[in-house]
């Protein structure tokens, strides 16, 4: 995956959403499932993307300077977060879709597939209704 651009504070971070970032969240998070929503990009806690963004900084700077090192604790990613969190979620979601395509997968199967936590929960309270 390329190394893309992440702006906050002034700054420009170097980002790469990619294999490495995505295997440190589920390396955190080994029972989580991914979910997606109704366009079928990822959907995720605000501490799955907090984790995925953290990784993913470390991954661009890792691909920059060849160091894991990055100016910014965990704790940190929730105010980068409140600054990028569209563009951040927008590099999540191309990455999605390059993986996606790599495997042969379409997204408009896997979203019927995968429902989502609206779905879910609808789903829920309908079965929660008929007891």
């Amino acid at each position: 995956m390329e190394v893309q651009y992440l702006k906050y504070d002034g700054k420009d971070l170097p980002i790469r959403v990619g294999y490495r970032a995505m295997k440190k969240v589920k390396e955190d998070n080994p029972d989580k499932e991914i979910e997606y929503d109704k366009e079928g990009n990822p959907v995720g806690s605000a501490e799955d993307n907090e984790l995925l963004l953290y990784h993913s900084l470390t991954s661009g700077a890792y691909a920059v300077n060849k160091s894991l090192d990055i100016p910014y604790s965990l704790e940190e990613m929730e105010y980068i977060l409140d600054e990028s969190l569209i563009p951040f979620l927008k590099m999540v979601g191309e990455f999605a879709e390059i993986v996606a395509e790599e495997k042969g997968i379409d997204i408009a199967e896997l979203k019927k597939a995968t429902p989502n936590r609206e779905t879910r929960r609808k789903e829920e309270k309908s079965s929660k209704s008929k007891k």
